[in-house]
């Protein structure tokens, strides 16, 4: 009887477990950079935003493509401005964001600050 009673609690736990696993992973959201509003971007939490600025930045310039991905591992502030500037205007594009930015001189990203 007693192993019954722990199998039936297993099975209730391991039940629990992935039900967890599964609404977590039905709430991501995955979207490209290139198709990303201000919208989303200031939903992002702030270890990813500096990530998207970059290569926002270097998408045509540098000759990044839009389906490269990138890594940087810097505590680099740059998307604070970006973020705010995109709580104005949510339904912009954040590559049009961060261009006219830069365009603008707002964005200190290519003098190595």
């Amino acid at each position: 009887m007693k192993k019954l009673s722990m199998w039936c609690a297993a099975a209730a736990l391991m039940g629990i477990a992935t039900a967890n696993v599964a609404y977590a992973q039905s709430t991501a959201k995955t979207i490209a950079p290139a198709k990303m509003t201000c919208a989303d971007f200031v939903t992002l939490e702030d270890v990813y935003k500096p990530a998207v600025v970059y290569w926002a930045t270097g998408v045509d310039k540098l000759g990044v493509r839009e389906t490269d991905q990138i890594t940087i591992d810097t505590g680099h502030p740059v998307a604070e401005d970006i973020t705010a500037a995109c709580r104005a205007t949510p339904k912009v594009k954040i590559v049009d964001k961060v261009k006219a930015m830069a365009k603008a001189g707002k964005l200190s990203i290519y003098k190595g600050n």
